[in-house]
């Protein structure tokens, strides 16, 4: 099987106040970029306008989060469908090693949607003198198949405007998104159906635990009783859905100092890493490791 899944490409967490979200991931240390508001149809065909919701952005070196959110309820707000049902972790993108082989997919009527061109105004530069249209291409896994969380693949087309420089430095020293963790009672039947999808096979773990390894992150899909063993004192999510993530930092010493700068609690793993619970983490938890 000639993998179609290359790499994760970015997580997108839903908060009720994209503010708040922006700020708790600041104490975090993840330097947040600039808000993008969004823009779209309210109704496939209908006219483009402006969304009373946008994100901010922690770009990596490898792959970025975005804190998506809501603020200003007078105009459409599409996010609110994911917040209705929590605020946290709903979005996993993906890369795919080839476009073309992902079309191809898409037409063979396979559980991914047709591909879609999008693009948001983004600020360019260390001073924002002037904004640019960044564009990518998304294929979203059908929902009716995959109702655990909006998994889809990204292809960027200006990752110039994305990936820029003075947007990677992080106070929390964060250099890559590390893998995402679905927490899912039924662990290897959402496997088998990504499986198709991904064209990765997954690889069993700990009781409990499966997951597909990609070129520099990985996915694990963890039942409720792994999830609860893996971070002690987190509750497992009553229904399956990706409930945290793990990024890879130059220092925990540098996390651990922002926490700290920021009381912001956080607990240790036997092997030293460590995590923020949910409460702190606009729902998600969110594990720090070190590079080696």
């Amino acid at each position: 099987m000639k993998a179609l899944a290359r790499d994760l490409d970015h997580l997108g967490t839903a908060v009720a106040d994209l503010d708040a979200g922006r700020r708790a991931f600041e104490k975090l240390g993840f330097r947040m970029t600039p808000r993008s508001q969004h823009r779209g149809a309210v109704e496939p065909g209908g006219p483009v306008q402006q969304f009373g919701q946008g994100n901010h952005c922690a770009m990596l070196k490898q792959g970025y989060l975005e804190v998506l959110g809501i603020f200003d309820r007078t105009l459409p707000t599409p996010a609110q469908q994911y917040l209705d049902r929590y605020e946290g972790l709903h979005i996993v993108g993906l890369q795919p090693g080839s476009i073309d082989d992902l079309r191809a997919l898409a037409r063979n009527g396979s559980a991914l949607d047709a591909p879609r061109e999008l693009g948001r105004e983004v600020d360019v530069g260390p001073q924002a003198l002037e904004r640019r249209r960044v564009e990518f291409l998304n294929v979203k896994f059908r929902a009716a198949e995959f109702p655990e969380a909006t998994f889809l693949y990204t292809q960027h087309l200006t990752r110039d405007l994305m990936w820029q420089p003075h947007l990677l430095e992080h106070p929390n020293a964060a250099q890559a998104l590390q893998g995402a963790y679905v927490c899912a009672a039924d662990a290897a039947g959402l496997a088998r159906r990504l499986a198709g999808v991904l064209q990765v096979q997954p690889e069993p773990g700990t009781p409990g635990l499966i997951g597909f390894r990609f070129e520099t992150s990985w996915l694990r899909i963890a039942t409720p009783d792994a999830w609860e063993r893996l971070f002690p004192g987190v509750a497992a999510p009553r229904t399956a859905r990706p409930a945290g993530f793990s990024v890879r930092t130059a220092s925990l010493q540098a996390v651990v100092d922002q926490l700290d700068r920021h009381a912001v609690p956080f607990q240790r793993c036997a092997d030293g890493t460590l995590y923020v619970r949910p409460a702190q983490a606009c729902g998600n938890v969110i594990h720090f490791t070190e590079s080696h």
